[in-house]
Formats: C-alpha cells, structure tokens, sequence
C-alpha cells in the first residue's frame, strides 16, 4: 500500500522524501474537505494531487481512504518486532490490505 501511495506522490513531486503521514493526510483533505491532523502537502502539491488522484482513477471519491489509517496502524504493528507480535498479525495485514485493495 505504501508503494501505491508513493507512485501517486511522486507524480506530484518525484524528488520530495514523502513521510507516510503526509501521504495519508492528503488524501483524506481531498475526499474529506480537512484532515485529522495538519500534516498535509502543500497548496501547489495538493492542486497536483488531485489532479493525479483524477487521472488515475475514475471515480477518486469513491476511494476507501478513511482506510489508510488503519492499515497504516496495522503495517506497522506487524512490521515491527516485539514480544507480542506474531504472524497473525502480518495475515491480519494482508487481509486488511487486499479488502481495500479489491473493493
């Protein structure tokens, strides 16, 4: 999902260094009108997403992007190592991802 959201911005700006959290914020300012937390791109970059949320999808608003969160929390829960983390939570993940991803 990552590498999705990073094909999307580096139309936008290909040399910017894109955190995940501006990746996540900045869609949902597009569908949503604000987002949860200020981090977003800026003005020029946003008019550029949009654009490119536009072109590469018929219909941008009907994108699941209230999503994004959760499966941010989710990949980095399974990502991480730590004494409680185990391989349900990498097959919870994926099956998080793929639902988004198919629907």
């Amino acid at each position: 999902m990552e590498n999705e959201l990073k094909k999307l911005f580096s139309s936008v700006n290909a040399t910017k260094s894109w955190k995940i959290a501006v990746m996540q914020r900045s869609p949902e300012k597009f569908k949503f009108g604000a987002n949860t937390i200020s981090l977003c791109c800026n003005t020029s970059e946003f008019n550029l997403l949009n654009t490119a949320l536009h072109s590469m999808f018929v219909d941008p608003f009907s994108l699941k992007i209230g999503m994004l969160n959760e499966l941010r929390e989710t990949r980095n829960n399974a990502r991480h190592p730590g004494l409680i983390m185990e391989k349900t939570d990498a097959e919870q993940y994926i099956g998080l991802m793929t639902q988004s991803l198919l629907t």
